[in-house]
């Protein structure tokens, strides 16, 4: 049985262009609601997250990498965004990592269970819209 994350979206969480709901995309975002491509109007305490999963990093055009090199050991891989690593704990966490050479593991930037949160942090990364493919 699949267990819901309840979490309460907030304005300040969510661009233009995020997915929430399974297949909402916001298009516009008012105090206490927002607007999707679907003609809706959707109240903020109406609002969930859909929980990050590979199927939604192919959706959006990103691949796993397996590795090359033993010094990034990533269990089962890794995507590339940008110049950092986003990786899999396997709990329902993918975790961002810069690429470093002066720290061997390289430096966590933040942990990401959220496809909107995902689109956040990749537009902060390299400037661009993560959309679907």
């Amino acid at each position: 049985m699949e267990v819901k994350d309840l979490m309460i979206m907030e304005v300040k969480d969510l661009m233009i262009g995020n997915y929430v709901n399974e297949d909402h995309v916001v298009v516009g975002i008012l105090l206490d609601m927002i607007e999707t491509d679907k003609d809706a109007e959707m109240l903020l305490d109406t609002i969930e997250p859909i929980q990050l999963t590979e199927e939604w990093l192919e959706r959006f055009g990103l691949f796993k990498r397996k590795n090359q090199s033993s010094r990034y050991v990533y269990l089962d891989g890794y995507y590339d965004i940008g110049k950092c690593h986003l990786f899999n704990e396997g709990d329902g966490n993918f975790t961002l990592l810069t690429i470093s050479y002066v720290h061997e593991d390289g430096i966590e930037i933040c942990s990401i269970k959220h496809v909107h949160h995902l689109q956040n942090v990749y537009h902060a990364v390299t400037g661009e819209e993560l959309t679907l493919k």
